[in-house]
């Protein structure tokens, strides 16, 4: 699964190494961190909502995955070991997929 999950752990990956607390990805454009309350870029691609879709659903849980399929929205839990544990929200926002994912925990010692 790690194949499947690559581009949403390397924007992960971004957000723990500039001291962020959420990634978000919004249709239009490019993936976002906050860091200190504010948003930055971490890309220069606008993102398609399927694209945001291909990186976020192979890491949902199956019930998390089924609930998406039936309303567009679920929410999730994702661990990477060397990240920490962060929150996945996938939902639609004017027509197309968009993800919130805030950090939960730091990576153990």
């Amino acid at each position: 699964m790690a194949t499947e999950t690559e581009k949403l752990n390397d924007w992960l990956r971004q957000l723990v190494n500039q001291g962020g607390s959420d990634l978000l990805l919004v249709a239009g454009v490019p993936p976002s961190i906050r860091v200190d309350g504010k948003l930055q870029r971490i890309g220069n691609q606008p993102l398609l909502g399927t694209e945001i879709e291909a990186a976020i659903l192979p890491a949902l849980s199956a019930h998390a995955l089924q609930l998406y399929q039936n309303s567009l929205i679920a929410d999730s839990s994702h661990a990477v070991k060397s990240l920490g544990r962060f929150r996945i929200n996938l939902h639609h926002e004017r027509g197309n997929a968009a993800a919130a994912s805030p950090r939960l925990a730091a990576k153990s010692a």
